[in-house]
Parts: structure tokens; sequence; C-alpha cells
């Protein structure tokens, strides 16, 4: 059965809706599924996505190929090219993220560019069923394929533990790209089952993966970082104390004491060495006399 997303007729999600997302760079481990491209991600320790207030964590992605006579969804009666889904779990709750993928070699994205990149590195190197290899993408986040503030479809299913989100907005990838995809996988066979609700979000996600309860805000503000500044003058007590010193009557007479002292002592050791050095200059010589 397919599923049809149009906002035209989906019900306009006011509650029950919120995601928002933060996901890291991951290294990428492709393996062929026939049906799909299975994306090994890396383990993280902080879940990057939180929907509806309980945070989830990833565990793989993939690309499907849908094109088929009898796609599993469509926007508008119009079937995509192919689908890209991360999943994630959150205990018994399980969420999926996908966005559509059309052919055009127009409006390309940066999601556009970095999905290129991960195709071609897997029909590279996992072009056959069951292969699977490491790829050399080393910048890569599902944070630059699924857009923030763009709108979402969000299917549920009747038990309520399983989440199904659509981005409405397409990504772009040329038609020799698509061609080989459809060369190395078959169309996805099954489908989602009858979804209970369909809603549409017109304002979208956000990036930043936050439980409302626990957002706190503290605003910090560094010491001396005020918008009052204070202009703080360091003094040296040594040099206060010595110019008040100086500067008392008592003591500058003391000081010319101690001066006029030196001074006399220092005269009067000149004078007695120049007087002692005259008068034995002028003693008169004696001449022992024989007996």
């Amino acid at each position: 059965m397919t599923i049809n997303l149009s906002s035209a007729t989906a019900e306009k999600c006011t509650t029950e809706c919120e995601l928002s997302f933060d996901f890291k760079e991951t290294n990428l481990t492709v393996q062929n599924r026939e049906q799909f491209l299975n994306f090994v991600i890396d383990p993280v320790m902080t879940p990057p996505v939180v929907y509806n207030n309980k945070k989830y964590t990833s565990f793989f992605g993939a690309v499907f190929y849908d094109a088929s006579s009898n796609p599993y969804v469509s926007y508008d009666n119009v079937a995509p090219a192919a689908m890209f889904a991360v999943f994630l779990q959150s205990g018994s709750n399980q969420l999926s993220i996908a966005i559509p993928i059309i052919e055009s070699s127009t409006n390309q994205t940066s999601a556009s560019e970095m999905l290129t990149t991960v195709l071609n590195d897997s029909f590279l190197k996992a072009p056959a069923t069951n292969t699977q290899a490491k790829l050399a993408v080393y910048d890569f986040s599902f944070q630059s394929i699924f857009p923030t503030n763009s709108p979402f479809f969000v299917l549920n299913n009747t038990n309520g533990a399983t989440n199904n989100v659509f981005f409405k907005n397409p990504i772009s990838i040329e038609k020799n790209v698509l061609d080989k995809l459809k060369n190395i996988l078959k169309p996805l066979i099954g489908g989602l089952g009858i979804p209970t609700n369909v809603y549409y979000n017109e304002t979208g996600a956000v990036s930043n993966a936050l439980i409302k309860d626990e957002e706190i805000y503290i605003e910090c503000q560094p010491v001396n970082s005020s918008k009052e500044k204070i202009e703080y003058v360091t003094k040296n007590p040594f040099k206060n104390d010595l110019s008040t010193i100086l500067n008392d009557p008592t003591t500058y007479l003391i000081l010319q004491l101690i001066l006029s002292c030196l001074v006399f002592v220092i005269i009067y050791f000149v004078l007695s060495k120049g007087f002692k050095f005259m008068t034995l200059g002028k003693m008169p010589q004696i001449i022992p006399v024989k007996a």
C-alpha cells in the first residue's frame, strides 16, 4: 500500500510533533543488503535526537531504491526515486527519520554533494549484495543531510511505539548517480502498514537535541566583566611610607644633624692627617754620639 503524503490532506500538527537533533560527524561502513544500502555509524554517548521529549539514539542509516510500480510512500501522488533514512531507538520506542531523493541536475545543495559522495564511494566498494566496506568519507554527519526549519510529516502506527518522520523537501541527485543505485539495488518490497494518523508539521525541526524540562540557563559573567568599570590602582606601600617620613619636620631636622656630624667628622679627619704630615716633615734629625 502506498501512503500519500500531502500538506493539503494531512492533519496540522500542533502538539506531539516536536523534533530536534544534533548529529555529530561519524565514520561510515556500508553494507549492501540487496534492497537498501545500510550504513553502520559510530556509537555515541549522547543521544542526538529528541522527539516528543524522548531521547533517541541512532544505530544505522540507509538508502532505499523505491522507484517501483508500488512505492511505499509518495508526495502529492508522485513517488520519489529513492529515500534516505536514519533509524533510532529509545527503549522500546522506535523512530525513523527519512527524506525523499529525486532525480534532478538542478537545485544541488550541500546535502546533494554529501550524499553523492557517499553513494559513489558505496558503488565502488560495495557493488554486490552482502558486501561491506568502510567508506572514505570522514566528514559525514546526518546533520548535513536532514534540514532544520523544514516541514515534515509524522506517521504513527497503531501501538504508538513506532513513529516515522518524512521531510517534505527532497534532496536532488543527478541521474547518473541514481542509475548506478538502481543497478545495484532492487526496489523496496513491503511498506509501513496502515498509519493511524498522518500529521504535518509546517515549522520543522530544530538543530539542538534538548529536552525542554532539562533546559537550565544560567547567565554567567566573568569577574571584572560587568558594565560598570572600576579602576584599580596598585600603590607601593613602602614608597608611600618613605615619602611620608621624609616630609615630616622632625625627621628632616634629625637628618640635618646627622649630615652635619658626618661633615664635621670628615673635615676633622682630613685636617688631622694634613697636620700630622706637615709636623713629621719639620722634626729635627737626632744623630746618636759614640761613647
